[in-house]
Parts: C-alpha cells; structure tokens; sequence
C-alpha cells in the first residue's frame, strides 16, 4: 500500500490510528487486569496452560507497545531540548502524571484499606506504576536530549539511546537485581527499577516517528513485511515448544524479540487498515475516543474490576476454550471500558476537576480536551 500524504505524521496534528491503536492497545490492558485480579489468574509464558493461550501472546508486545506509541508521540522534530525547555517540559509532565495518580491512588487505598506508605517502596504501586514510570523515561530521555545539545553529539545519537534502552532492559531483570543485591532494596521499589525494561521501546517509538519516511518504506515492502509478520506468530510456538524458559537469559531474549515483532504487526496493521480507524467508521470513533482516554480509564479501572469471579477463570482452566474465553473476557473488559468512561465524563463536568485528575487543559470541552496521559506527551508552546 502506498502511503496517503495524511498517514504521513504531521506536527501537531493528531494521527487517527495511533489514537485507535492506544485504544486497542487500553483494552489489551484491561484484558489482562480482568484475567489477573478477577479470574485470579496468574501470568505465564507457557503455552500448557490453555486459559491462558491467547494473553501468552498478547502479554509479550502489550506494554511494549503501550510505551512505544508513548514515545511516538512524545517525538516533535523541531522540539529545542534546552534546559529551560527540559524544565518546562518536566514540571507539566509532573502536574498531568504524578498528581493524578497520587491521588487515585489514596483513594484506592482508602476504600479497599491498604498503605499508601507502603505503595512508594512498591515497584508495581497496587497497579498505578505506569504513569509513575513514564515519568521517570520522560526524565532519562529529556536528560539524554539535553546532553546531546549541550555537546552537540547528534550523530550517534540513536544508536546511543537504543544501547540505553538494552542495558536498562536486561539491568532491570530480576535477575540481574538479584545478584547485586537490588532486588528486595527499598530504593528499587520506590524508582521501580524492574520497570525501567520497557525504555527500550519506548525509545523505540521516539526513533520510529523520527524516522518515519524511513519505516514507512519497510512496512511498504511486503517481502520485508512477510518476514516480519511470519516471526511474530512463529516465534512463540518454535521457542515455547522448544526453549526452556525457566533460563531467565532466554526469556528476556525471548520476550525483548516478541515485543519488538509485537509492535512492528500491531503498527503495520493499523497504518494499512486506517481507512478503517477514521471517525467516519464506528468501530475507528469508538477505538479513538478510548485513546484519547487512556489515563483516565487507566486511574479509574481498578475501581470497576468485578471481584469474587474466580470460578470463571477455573471453569476455562479446567474447560479449555480459548475463543469463548477471549470472547467473555474481551465483553467484561468492554463494560469496564464503558463505565470508566460514563465516570470520566461525569468528573469532567467540572473543568477544575477534569484538570487535576485527567489533566484536561482548561477551557477544552470534554470530548477535545487532551488527557495529557502517559501517550500524549509534550505540546507545542
């Protein structure tokens, strides 16, 4: 397919499928919660469990791909990484990621009677780590700019961040963390050190947009497309089927591959299939007004998760059924979808509201106002 001039990223204009691929990409996530909290089902790589045969796949490029469309999105190519601008750039990310989920967070703790104190040495944060990690990639990647203008080393420079991006993701491993003695370490808990794997794609993101002209060609070519979309379903029944992964070496290859190939699918299908992700299609307005939501459902989801549903997730243990199971899961993940939006339009009646706990810039109506999430980064001042 040869690319339309408006698929082409533009300056401050929003992308329609980036937001229907964040909405998509929302929806994986809570997917995954409802397997999690409500069937009470643990995570895992092994195909043998067959409740889980279809987030096996979805859990290897579904955060990846959460944080490489955070970085897409962050990348402006005109944006001047001064200190001033650094500052600037942090403060606002500050007020729109941490102060929501600091609050959030103590009322979640208040209703169901856990510690916040306890949450700031929580590498997962009761489930509010991401926005507080996005943070801190926003921090090392303005830091990363800055150092780069202040001594003028651009060539390079990628393959810098993307050599980052590889030694925080395997520095971060448990592993790793456990023979330098970080992993139970108070200090990892509160930075979420574990979490700082996914900035390598992330970075990933950043130097997709920077480069698009470039990667617009390679999704263009289909032989190149064909390797790629062949390995992303081929990879995890040869290595799942062959690979021990109890070998943490092999699974964090495993998994550093499966997400990029992730990204790359999801990122080629939506760009080919825009057409279909555009505000005239329901199914494109629907996608989209989740993405343009993400933080809001993100904060408010936890809320809504139903609970004391444990017996559906061990009738499709013991029942294998993975295409009903995808098809009540994904139903239970949509209502959870719809009533955090219903209770995010309802805050957002109130603009002082809609601004300090979702970020909504003040003065926007609820439809347009930018969620200033974890995908929505910097604005042209």
């Amino acid at each position: 397919m040869t690319l339309t001039p408006s698929s082409h990223p533009t300056e401050g204009k929003r992308i329609e499928y980036i937001d229907a691929m964040r909405g998509f990409t929302m929806l994986l996530v809570v997917y995954s919660h409802i397997i999690l909290f409500a069937y009470g089902q643990e995570f895992s790589y092994s195909i043998q469990n067959g409740f889980q045969t279809y987030n096996t796949l979805f859990i290897t490029f579904r955060m990846p791909l959460f944080f490489f469309i955070s970085g897409f999105i962050l990348f402006k190519k005109d944006y001047a990484w001064s200190l001033s601008g650094c500052r600037s750039f942090l403060r606002k990310k500050a007020k729109v990621q941490l102060i929501p989920t600091i609050i959030f967070l103590a009322l979640f703790t208040y209703i169901t009677g856990t510690s916040l104190w306890k949450w700031l040495f929580d590498p997962a944060k009761y489930g509010y780590w991401f926005t507080v990690t996005l943070f801190e990639y926003f921090l090392i990647y303005a830091i990363f700019r800055l150092i780069c203008n202040k001594f003028r080393k651009h060539d390079g420079a990628d393959l810098i961040l993307m050599a980052i991006g590889l030694f925080l993701y395997f520095a971060s491993s448990r592993t790793f963390l456990k023979m330098v003695h970080l992993y139970d370490n108070p200090v990892q808990g509160l930075l979420g050190v574990e979490n700082m794997k996914y900035f390598i794609f992330f970075s990933f993101g950043t130097l997709v947009k920077k480069h698009f002209d470039r990667t617009q060609m390679i999704l263009d070519n289909k032989w190149a497309m064909v390797a790629l979309v062949s390995c992303f379903f081929l990879l995890p029944i040869i290595v799942l089927n062959s690979v021990s992964l109890e070998n943490k070496l092999y699974l964090g290859i495993y998994l550093l591959a499966a997400g990029l190939l992730g990204i790359i699918t999801v990122f080629a299908f939506f760009r080919r299939h825009q057409s279909v992700f555009t505000k005239d299609m329901w199914i494109g307005r629907s996608l989209q007004y989740v993405g343009r939501r993400t933080l809001d459902i993100y904060l408010l989801h936890y809320f809504f998760l139903p609970h004391n549903i444990k017996m559906v997730g061990n009738f499709f243990t013991t029942n294998i059924n993975p295409t009903i199971e995808i098809f009540v899961t994904l139903s239970l993940a949509i209502l959870v979808v719809i009533l955090c939006l219903l209770t995010s339009n309802i805050i957002r009646l109130s603009p002082l509201l809609g601004h300090w706990l979702f970020g909504a810039k003040p003065g926007n109506d609820a439809q347009k106002a930018d969620d200033g999430s974890n995908n929505q980064a910097m604005q042209q001042r």
